[in-house]
């Protein structure tokens, strides 16, 4: 009689556990799917952050790539038309180098064109150059017959007396025509191109760089 009374006990006891293991891993299913769809969710967000910056930084660097082709076209454009030109002499200083590629002498109108760069050795654009005078004479000892035999030109179109611009790495062009020369001479003898000293503070004190230029024993091309 007790054993009867105790097997159904059992069997209810042994069916609430079953129940309960089954409600326990049915619960812990439900949990690892929605974490598992959750990391998902995260991840397709993360992978979309990561595309959208790439995209950006990818746009950036192709900006940055178009600039720098276009200052290189540039450089090699402005070097292969003024300082890849042959030069006959030039002369350095602390900031600049004078080229002088050509001298092509007027024997009807008594002039002589010197074609000259002035190239900017420097990192920084040189915001002051002013040609103070030009003295100039030939292999006879002649010298500027007149005060202000001469005409300056800088960039193209730029009077040599007033204040320029000397761009850093880029070769700016100078001409200077000698008028009243004489059209018999051969060479310029001596060019001295007189430039306004530029004044810096170095270490608190004033120091002067010097601009000016001298060149010598320059042939001429009469035409």
């Amino acid at each position: 009689m007790t054993g009867e009374v105790r097997r159904p006990y059992l069997l209810q006891l042994n069916t609430l556990k079953g129940i309960k293991l089954i409600v326990l891993l049915i619960i812990i299913s439900l949990w690892y799917n929605m974490g598992y769809a959750q990391s998902e969710i995260s991840l397709e967000e993360r992978l979309s952050n990561l595309e959208t910056k790439l995209a950006q930084q990818n746009t950036v660097i192709s900006n940055l790539q178009s600039e720098v082709q276009a200052v290189l076209k540039q450089n090699l454009a402005l070097k292969k038309a003024l300082s890849l030109k042959p030069t006959i002499t030039e002369f350095k200083t602390d900031e600049f180098i004078y080229k002088l590629h050509e001298a092509v002498g007027d024997s009807i109108n008594k002039k002589v064109h010197l074609k000259m760069t002035i190239t900017n050795t420097t990192p920084d654009d040189i915001d002051h150059l002013q040609f103070e005078t030009v003295n100039f004479i030939n292999e006879k000892g002649i010298q500027n017959p007149h005060f202000k035999d001469y005409i300056i030109t800088i960039g193209g179109n730029n009077e040599g007396t007033g204040i320029n611009y000397i761009y850093a790495d880029s070769p700016t062009q100078l001409d200077i025509v000698l008028e009243n020369f004489d059209p018999s001479a051969k060479y310029v003898k001596v060019l001295e191109g007189k430039i306004y000293e530029g004044s810096f503070i170095i270490n608190n004190e004033f120091v002067k760089k010097k601009r000016s230029f001298t060149l010598r024993n320059i042939p001429i091309r009469w035409r």
